[in-house]
């Protein structure tokens, strides 16, 4: 098989999230090209290449990990109030900050690789990869003089890129079978926006 294409995408709805953010559409593809099935490759007729493989990918992936109904401004009984320094009186009271614009995280994926064996049992796989995330969900730093739990926000965005490389080697001398892997990567993780609390902490 020379090619392999393979689209999905998703349409996700989530109760964590407030009706107006509550949908997301989440797209991914692949796409795989095996080019010693060529034709004009195996006319070149190199015997030591065994296989060579390019591909490549990219989707998006949703998050909605938070509290559930978090976006109401829920009251919880027992927070007992005295009014005269004597007696108490029963109370209720908002245990938390809410935030009705949260919206999904989502985490877009990209890659591109080459796969090859040559030899009859020498490895190589290469890998570029960039992962960004935005609106990265996490719960707001706030005084602990609100009195309340914080709202979780779309604290920002974050970027992952890198390279990935694999060797490996499989041999055998008679019914002994052995075999050599190198692994080598490097990764770059940067904070490319941080979101402003004002104006995205709202009490109700």
């Amino acid at each position: 098989q020379r090619y392999l294409l393979e689209v999905n995408a998703r349409y996700d709805g989530s109760s964590r999230i407030s009706s107006e953010s509550r949908w997301g559409i989440f797209p991914s593809f692949s796409l795989g090209w095996r080019m010693t099935e060529e034709e004009w490759m195996k006319d070149l007729n190199w015997e030591w290449l065994n296989s060579l493989k390019l591909r490549g990918s990219w989707g998006i992936l949703g998050n909605q990990n938070v509290d559930l109904y978090s976006y109401y401004a829920l009251v919880t009984t027992g927070k007992d109030y005295s009014f005269d320094n004597t007696n108490l009186g029963a109370g209720v009271a908002q245990t938390a900050l809410t935030n009705r614009d949260l919206k999904w995280e989502s985490t877009a994926i990209g890659d591109f690789g080459i796969d090859i064996t040559a030899f009859n049992g020498f490895n190589i796989t290469f890998d570029w990869y960039k992962k960004t995330t935005k609106d990265w969900l996490v719960q707001a730093p706030i005084l602990d003089s609100y009195g309340t739990n914080a709202p979780y926000i779309n604290g920002g965005d974050v970027r992952n890129k890198g390279i990935e490389l694999a060797l490996n080697w499989n041999d055998h001398v008679g019914d002994f079978t052995y075999g050599v892997n190198l692994n080598l990567s490097h990764n770059k993780n940067e904070v490319t926006r941080i979101a402003n609390s004002e104006g995205i902490i709202h009490g109700s």
